[in-house]
């Protein structure tokens, strides 16, 4: 049975914006979990992850476009959010 919304391993946090496009600063707390483009990444919001697709990182993966997320605007209102990904074991 699916629970909604899936568990959410904290990895990260986003710690600024970048440019006025949309992009985010995030601050990875493992490198070797970091995800990779295409993937979900989860925005911790009232306890709760809320998915958001990778669109783009740069090479060191501390730039990141998430999917909606594509103005400075809508930038600002993630900034300080904790990011993750799904809990292992999740089905």
């Amino acid at each position: 049975m699916y629970k909604f919304p899936p568990p959410v391993h904290v990895i990260g946090s986003i710690t600024s914006k970048h440019g006025y496009k949309g992009t985010v600063h995030i601050r990875w707390d493992d490198e070797d979990l970091i995800p990779e483009e295409g993937d979900f990444l989860f925005v911790v919001i009232d306890q709760k992850g809320v998915p958001f697709r990778i669109l783009k990182m740069n090479a060191t993966a501390e730039l990141v476009d998430l999917e909606f997320i594509d103005s400075e605007e809508k930038a600002k209102t993630i900034l300080g959010y904790s990011v993750g990904s799904r809990s292992i074991g999740y089905t």
